[in-house]
């Protein structure tokens, strides 16, 4: 059995989720305000004020705090249906299915909340989600993080601790930035996404549609190459 692991915004997708799924639970939330907070500490983080786990746990105390976690996986199951033909790439689904398939096991490795990937399970036959954890007691959603952000060396120790409780013929990990470089390099074999835009235009564009907590899926191609660790 092989072992084949993912890091999800722009690998399974095609763009970053965190602020279109913000907007998206603002809207069903009849909580607008929050998203605006959202987007200011977003520009925050951009600049390097505050760290990736600071604006994440932000997104928690602003949207997510004392709400049901159920419901916002309910919720946020219902974005990925929506948005399921314009958000995902298509290729990486079909490989997923492919290996489920054969009987190797899938698994998420992602920076991302896993309370905001967790869903993705009812939709691709995915094992395991691992993100950056979200505190949650008796289904209410508290302020704060558990652990650490999972990017970079957290995403190779959750490898190497899943590998220690199963045999693995081979590990196989996609990716698509600096925060999966550990991941890829612990991994037997690894490619990494490759975005190529057609105009500088383009790359703007879909920046500033995803700051606005849109998606953006045109405009540019993606390509999975082997990942070079030197």
């Amino acid at each position: 059995m092989k072992l084949f692991a993912f890091d999800f915004d722009k690998t399974i997708t095609i763009t970053d989720t965190i602020l279109p799924l913000c907007k998206f639970l603002s809207k069903r939330f009849n909580s607008s305000l929050s998203f605006y907070l959202i987007q200011l500490l977003f520009a925050v983080y951009r600049i390097k004020l505050i760290s990736s786990k600071k604006f994440k746990e932000s997104v928690i105390k602003y949207l997510l705090k004392n709400k049901n976690s159920v419901e916002i996986e309910n919720a946020i199951l219902d974005f990925y249906k929506l948005n399921y033909e314009k958000l995902f790439n298509s290729v990486i689904i079909n490989l997923i299915e492919e290996e489920k398939k054969a009987g190797n096991r899938i698994i998420i490795v992602t920076s991302n909340l896993d309370l905001f990937v967790y869903p993705i399970k009812k939709l691709l036959p995915v094992d395991e989600v691992f993100g950056t954890k979200v505190k949650i007691v008796n289904e209410l959603v508290y302020d704060s993080i558990e652990g650490e952000n999972c990017s970079g060396n957290e995403k190779s120790r959750v490898i190497q601790e899943y590998k220690s409780n199963q045999q693995f013929d081979k590990v196989i990990s996609y990716g698509d930035s600096s925060g999966d470089f550990e991941m890829l390099k612990s991994s037997d074999e690894s490619f990494i996404a490759e975005y190529r835009f057609n105009s500088v235009i383009s790359k703007i564009m879909c920046r500033l549609r995803y700051i606005c907590g849109k998606t953006c899926n045109d405009g540019f191609q993606v390509t999975f190459k082997k990942f070079n660790s030197s």
